[in-house]
């Protein structure tokens, strides 16, 4: 029967797929982040035509690197180093391997109209050097230069001057009248440099100091700022979704289809400017250097992305020398793919779903959060408070719920889960009947005979009608509760400041995006799902296989699944949930209880929090103190330095007893 099923499978999708020729074809590569925004990625830098040279406050700063590739390190080459000395007054050594001495002040007594040596002493000489030099900048140097140095008609022309004079140049340095002389020793400039400035400033109206143009005229073959823009807005066209597991270490990185290549990319470009720019094309050597320098973009999934089912296969696939074996590993591996295409195709439809009635959600943990998040060294040594935060997206509005709170209120396995599901519905209108749900296939928190329990319930004591909980294939689940928590981790990374309780955790997480509400548990919104168990039977037998539940209020304890996401293959088979014992009757049972103890964390953890203290505000240390404990270790925790981070909650996932 599973055979046929596949079989099924395999046959209704092929001509979908034989249809998605075009590599603009979302596939299994639809989740695009919606959120991003390639004009502030791409922030183009072609208004800053400054150099290091006159701008020394930039010359130690490593560029700022928006493409993939290594950037070039312009302020470590020889030639700009020996600039940057040689603006500083350093010795240095040109391109001729020239030694050229460092600037210094010059003696010079003399005895002029001016008192030079009197106005002037010779400390406030060497301040003024040194002030001159410290700027480290030609133009800077120049505009001092410029306002150091006033130009005066001739007031009384020798007639034996063989040159015909017409302008008279003034020397001050700080509110003295020096002469020429004075002036350049005092600063060591040379003769030349004043003479090339005084030119220049004779044609200036303004009076105000010209722009040093050296190195900056513009190449004629120089490609314009317009054609640069097309390049962009071709590349920009292309969808792209976030990584998922390395999104921590890659948060700017983006994936385009890995269908496409450098190579492909420029085809389409050059058809992009024919037919739709009517412009010429640059070269490709010039399209790939603004991919690589003003992008962050890649052609695949990163290999913490890879699915352990495909892996498997492939390396059947790869290596396998029986042909049969490598057939069917192939087949196999079409198969899962499908799988996880349809789940994705699935969920995807919801998007533009207006049926008031009918909610679709998909929910998911975000990694554990460690309370306080301390900058400090000496955090990494101890255990920590874990924060937890269940999002709960909605796939028509995009708007998210986080349900936060921490390992001293509750676990994190199933009645977690549902307790956060139930506080959820409770908020949805009086008219939406239906609700739809779609989660990864981790069994000890979504996929348990605990959530089928609470799905009955659901059904049967609120004004649901019927739920559709289906699982994304795993290694395939990626999904919008990830790009949240992308989002979050993104938001994280530029505050700088210590998470020192949950509360900072929930504060954090609010300010991430304006779309996301977040709701902080209390004690009493954590209900006892094992308070069902006695309405029902024990097991879901065949669950882990089981890709789509289905319940209806009109049938309360039937549970009605799948095995394969596709909405138009096979039937569904049904499992009658009912207690067998009498006198068990669901209707009876109006309201979960509220959890009656709540969960103690480890000695050793209590008091590693109790040792980092010294690094939170006072404020805070109540809230750690009173968190219950443990008051004695076990033996196997005194013996590891380790704080496993584990499900208390794995007797729940046993579906199959």
């Amino acid at each position: 029967m599973a055979n046929e099923n596949e079989n099924e499978f395999l046959t209704s999708t092929t001509n979908n797929n034989d249809e998605e020729g075009t590599i603009f074809s979302d596939g299994d590569y639809s989740d695009v982040d919606i959120d991003y925004n390639p004009e502030n990625e791409n922030s183009s830098s072609d208004d800053s035509s400054e150099n290091n040279e006159n701008h020394p406050e930039n010359a130690n700063q490593i560029e700022r690197q928006t493409g993939k590739k290594r950037v070039r390190r312009t302020s470590m080459w020889k030639r700009e180093r020996a600039k940057k000395l040689r603006n500083e007054g350093k010795m240095y050594v040109d391109r001729k391997q020239k030694v050229h001495g460092p600037k210094m002040l010059r003696e010079y007594n003399h005895r002029c109209r001016y008192n030079c040596n009197n106005n002037i002493s010779e400390q406030n000489r060497q301040a003024l050097f040194d002030d001159f030099w410290k700027l480290g900048s030609w133009e800077l140097q120049t505009s001092f230069l410029n306002g150091a140095i006033a130009l005066e008609p001739v007031k009384r022309k020798n007639q034996a001057a063989i040159t015909n004079k017409n302008i008279s140049c003034l020397y001050k340095l700080r509110e003295f009248r020096v002469c020429k002389e004075f002036f350049m020793k005092t600063l060591d400039v040379s003769n030349k440099r004043i003479q090339n400035l005084v030119n220049k400033k004779k044609d200036l109206i303004s009076g105000v100091s010209p722009r040093d143009k050296r190195g900056k005229k513009e190449p004629s073959n120089k490609i314009s700022k317009e054609r640069v823009d097309i390049i962009k807005e071709h590349i920009n066209s292309f969808p792209r979704y976030s990584s998922h597991y390395s999104r921590s270490k890659h948060v700017t990185k983006k994936y385009l289809n890995p269908r496409l290549d450098l190579k492909t990319m420029y085809k389409l470009y050059v058809s992009f400017c024919q037919d739709v720019k009517y412009t010429e094309p640059v070269k490709e050597s010039f399209y790939r250097h603004i991919f690589n320098t003003q992008f962050n973009l890649s052609f695949h999934r990163p290999n913490t992305d890879t699915c352990i089912t495909c892996d498997k296969f492939q390396v059947i696939i790869d290596h396998e020398n029986d042909l049969e074996v490598k057939r069917q590993a192939e087949i196999q591996k079409e198969l899962h793919l499908r799988k996880a295409a349809a789940a994705r195709q699935a969920k995807d439809e919801w998007h533009h779903n207006d049926d008031e009635t009918k909610v679709a959600i998909c929910f998911d943990l975000q990694k554990t959060m460690p309370t306080p998040n301390l900058s400090n060294s000496k955090a990494y040594y101890y255990r920590q408070l874990w924060t937890y935060n269940l999002n709960i997206h909605n796939l028509t509005t995009g708007n998210a719920q986080m349900f936060v709170w921490y390992e001293g209120q509750a676990s994190r396995g199933c009645q977690e889960i549902a307790s956060c599901l139930l506080k959820f519905i409770k908020t949805l209108p009086h008219h939406v009947k239906h609700i739809t749900a779609f989660s990864d296939n981790c069994g000890g928190q979504n996929k348990s005979h605990i959530i089928v329990k609470f799905w009955l319930y659901i059904i049967k004591n609120t004004h649901i009608e019927s739920v559709d909980h289906r699982f994304l294939i795993s290694g395939h689940s990626y999904n919008e509760c990830d790009q949240d928590f992308g989002l979050v981790e993104l938001r994280k990374k530029k505050v700088l400041t210590d998470l020192y309780v949950p509360e900072h955790w929930a504060n954090l997480i609010a300010s991430s995006c304006r779309k996301f509400m977040v709701v902080t548990m209390q004690d009493e919104d954590f209900v006892n799902v094992c308070t069902l168990f006695p309405y029902f039977k024990k097991a879901v037998q065949g669950i882990r296989d089981m890709q789509w539940f289905h319940f209806e209020k009109k049938h309360p304890y039937t549970l009605f699944y799948k095995n394969n996401a596709a909405s138009d293959i096979g039937s569904f088979s049904t499992i009658q949930m009912k207690s067998t014992r009498a006198g068990r009757n669901l209707a009876t049972y109006r309201e979960l209880s509220v959890v009656a103890e709540k969960p103690k964390i480890k000695a050793l953890k209590y008091a590693n929090l109790m040792e980092l203290l010294m690094f939170v505000p006072p404020i805070y240390h109540d809230f750690f103190k009173n968190i219950p404990y443990e008051n004695e270790p076990k033996r196997n925790e005194v013996q590891s330095n380790e704080d496993v981070d584990v499900n208390d909650d794995n007797v729940y996932s046993t579906d199959e007893d």
